[in-house]
C-alpha cells in the first residue's frame, strides 16, 4: 500500500512540476515582452510609464524571482545559453514550489479528513 501511494505522489511530481515549469517559463518570456515592448515604445518620447507598463514591470519582477534576480546581481559572463538556464532553473523552481505546496495542503486534508474518522 505504501509503495503503491509513493508511485503515486511519485507520477503526480513528474507531471505537475514540468507542466508548471512549463507555464511559468511561458510567462516569464510573455512579461519580459511586455516589459521590453513597453519600454520601447516610450523610448523616443520619454514619457512617464502608464499603470498598465508598471503592472507588467512589477509582474515580471515577481515571476523573475529569486534565480533571475540574483543572477542579475552576479557578475555572469558567457555564452547566451546561460541565460536560458537560469530561466529554465528559475522555472523548475516554481514548479516545486508549488508541487510541494498542493501536496502539503493535500497531507494535512488527508489528515484531517481521517482524524475527523
Amino acid at each position: 500500500m505504501a509503495l503503491a501511494l509513493q508511485r503515486s505522489v511519485l507520477t503526480r511530481f513528474w507531471v505537475c512540476v514540468p507542466a508548471v515549469a512549463a507555464c511559468h517559463f511561458c510567462v516569464q518570456l510573455l512579461t519580459l515582452l511586455m516589459v521590453i515592448g513597453a519600454t520601447m515604445a516610450r523610448f523616443d518620447s520619454a514619457a512617464a510609464p502608464s499603470a498598465l507598463d508598471q503592472v507588467f514591470v512589477l509582474f515580471n519582477a515577481v515571476v523573475n524571482f529569486p534565480l533571475v534576480t540574483l543572477a542579475r546581481w552576479l557578475p555572469l559572463q558567457g555564452h547566451a545559453w546561460i541565460g536560458w538556464f537560469v530561466y529554465s532553473a528559475n522555472s523548475l523552481l516554481w514548479g516545486i514550489a508549488v508541487w510541494l505546496s498542493f501536496h502539503r495542503l493535500a497531507v494535512r486534508s488527508a489528515q484531517a479528513q481521517h482524524a475527523s474518522w
